[in-house]
């Protein structure tokens, strides 16, 4: 495909000159950690697609991880922990990271009209402490990627993919999550289910120093 060059669009004031200015509501949910809403989101997951870059401008990846609802530990909130669960061993994820540590990460729930996105920056650990809070079926990941958390959005699907696929509308999934997050209760130590409170985390991956005052 040939593409007309005089329409290329160069720098970002000729693009923002042909869009509306974002809407204040979108502006809002855009964080800096994890709230409530959010940590219920992730508990709800059993998908993500994790974005990396490598350096010196290689190839952008996208990988897709699925696993139980909630596999992704919330530590406190700005720190994640996904297991690296045993696969095709490309580590095409993994070898980005360690080489950008910047990530983004879409949480995805079926049926439900809303995603959400988390951008940070990631490193790959293989600290038994981390991942034998992971075991599954007898198997625990080789690695664990402790993700920092920078900035935290829950975007809408689309304002016509809801009603051509039957998905449910943001407002009642949002207070469903609610009262699920408010509805948390402890799950034994070692357990790969996400906890409830830093406080139990923190007693749980010691190595990770997490500041509980």
């Amino acid at each position: 495909m040939e593409l007309d060059r005089q329409y290329v669009i160069r720098d970002t004031e000729e693009l923002t000159s042909l869009y509306n200015p974002p809407l204040e509501r979108s502006v809002r949910k855009q964080m800096d950690h994890l709230d409530e809403y959010c940590r219920a989101f992730i508990a709800a997951s059993p998908l993500i697609v994790i974005g990396t870059q490598g350096a010196g401008g290689e190839a952008a990846d996208n990988s897709p991880r699925g696993d139980v609802p909630g596999f992704v530990k919330v530590v406190d909130d700005y720190t994640l922990l996904i297991p690296d669960r045993r696969g095709n061993d490309r580590l095409d994820t993994l070898r980005n990271v360690v080489r950008n540590p910047a990530v983004g990460i879409l949480f995805l729930v079926p049926g439900v009209y809303e995603t959400f996105r988390v951008h940070g920056e990631g490193v790959i650990s293989r600290d038994p402490a981390l991942t034998q809070a992971f075991v599954m079926n007898g198997k625990a990941p080789r690695t664990v990627m402790v993700v920092r958390v920078r900035e935290a959005i829950s975007i809408a699907a689309g304002r016509w993919c809801g009603p051509i696929f039957g998905i449910r509308r943001s407002s009642r999934v949002r207070g469903r999550c609610r009262r699920w997050a408010r509805s948390w209760r402890p799950t034994p130590a070692g357990s790969w289910m996400p906890e409830p409170t830093t406080t139990r985390l923190a007693s749980e991956f010691p190595s990770l120093s997490i500041d509980i005052s």
